[in-house]
């Protein structure tokens, strides 16, 4: 599952200082240094310096100190210095743990940084200062998506959007919600009323152009990608786009094409060389598959990345000790359904029949129906002598995915 973004903007912060942060305080009172800090139309890099000037200033106030050093936060984020960001974030809230706006920012982060947990924490305590707060049920309905609580997350999204009926964002993250959910038509649904609102909102374009291929509707969803790329030439999503597009057509060359301009627009970006990876899994490329998801996991180690990891060393059976601690990484993180798939799998090519079924039985219950999950199951109490156990999952398999069988006898996996 694909990461949300986070939204919040600096802004907030900035616009609040006074009443939230500083009490007292006022702007036009402080110091040169603490003004520019507080300035949120500065540069993100003049932000930080004039912020790290105000804090050498040694400000014996304590409202004073808390609000430089949540402001601080901010700064590092806009400058992309994420890893001091959040140092400052838990200085903040070490001193002001009611601090929801931090609270907030640090949750968002720590979602980046996939620890949901945390962020999850992170969003609840913050709901409980700002219950009415849309920005707070937006957050916590993000990172129940990339829990895979999906049907949790949509009232979160529904709360917001009841909250804040004017945002798109909130709008769009709905339709990518029900996205993973795999209920295309509500998706797109929410991708149009996003997009009559905001006809150039690029992250509607992408997800209803990411739903139309999951439709099989190829010609608009390539146009939708085309327009969010023409918006943002400089963006590599629509590239990913227009990758899954033409992979999902069995166009490996040309969606290997547009994999490759992704990566050449952002080579720092993770999901670049996830997704490039993924063509290379299904084109029977597994060496540079798995180089691919390498360099994803060294770029951000986020659960969509090792899972697919875990799943081509096991596809192949080789290092399937590797495979396991791949698996067991992307559980760790967010426990999905997919991970939990794969590990069966794993497990299965071990010949421990005992905890792949434990492992399937665990994601069809977060997701019922996983064709590969029912397939694998059926075959694994075939082997631990429940007949009758195995020809029912078999059949449901077959069901719901008819070339489910044709797929797992190309990794050498038959009845």
């Amino acid at each position: 599952m694909k990461r949300f973004r986070p939204i919040l903007v600096a802004a907030g912060f900035g616009a609040l200082i006074a009443s939230t942060q500083a009490g007292a305080l006022v702007v036009s009172d402080l110091q040169a240094h603490e003004r520019k800090c507080f300035d949120v139309k500065q540069e993100a890099a003049t932000r930080v310096s004039e912020c790290e000037a105000a804090l050498a200033d040694d400000p014996q106030d304590g409202r004073e100190r808390r609000a430089i050093v949540g402001m601080l936060g901010f700064a590092y984020r806009d400058a992309k210095r994420l890893n001091m960001a959040m140092d400052m974030f838990d200085k903040a809230l070490a001193l002001d743990p009611d601090d929801w706006l931090v609270l907030t920012a640090r949750g968002e982060l720590r979602l980046y940084f996939a620890q949901p947990q945390a962020a999850l924490a992170d969003f609840e305590r913050g709901l409980k200062l700002k219950p009415d707060l849309a920005q707070l049920h937006y957050d916590r309905g993000a990172v129940l998506s990339v829990l895979g609580s999906i049907d949790d997350a949509i009232p979160e999204f529904n709360t917001a959007i009841a909250l804040a009926p004017d945002h798109v964002s909130y709008l769009t993250h709905r339709g990518l919600a029900y996205f993973f959910a795999k209920r295309y038509d509500k998706a797109v649904d929410d991708f149009d009323a996003a997009l009559a609102k905001e006809p150039d909102d690029e992250p509607a374009l992408l997800g209803r152009g990411n739903a139309y291929v999951s439709q099989k509707r190829y010609d608009p969803a390539l146009a939708d990608f085309d327009r969010a790329a023409q918006l943002k030439p400089a963006d590599a999503a629509p590239w990913r786009g227009r990758t899954r597009a033409y992979a999902d057509q069995g166009q490996y060359d040309l969606a290997l094409a547009q994999a490759d301009r992704a990566v050449a627009l952002e080579p720092d970006d993770a999901e670049n060389y996830n997704g490039r990876g993924n063509v290379y899994s299904l084109a029977g490329q597994s060496a540079r598959a798995i180089a691919d998801f390498d360099a994803a996991i060294r770029l951000h180690p986020f659960p969509a990345a090792y899972n697919n990891r875990c799943f081509e060393r096991t596809k192949t059976g080789t290092d399937l000790d590797a495979a396991l601690a791949d698996c067991n990484a992307a559980i760790a993180i967010a426990g999905e359904a997919n991970a939990l798939d794969s590990r069966g799998f794993v497990y299965f090519r071990k010949g421990d029949f005992k905890s792949a079924i434990a492992d399937f039985d665990a994601a069809l219950a977060k997701a019922p129906g996983i064709a590969s999950s029912l397939y694998l199951r059926g075959l694994a109490k075939r082997k631990s002598g429940d007949t009758a156990g195995g020809d029912a999952d078999i059949a449901a398999a077959n069901a719901a995915d008819a070339k489910i069988a044709a797929r797992y006898a190309s990794y050498g996996v038959t009845p």
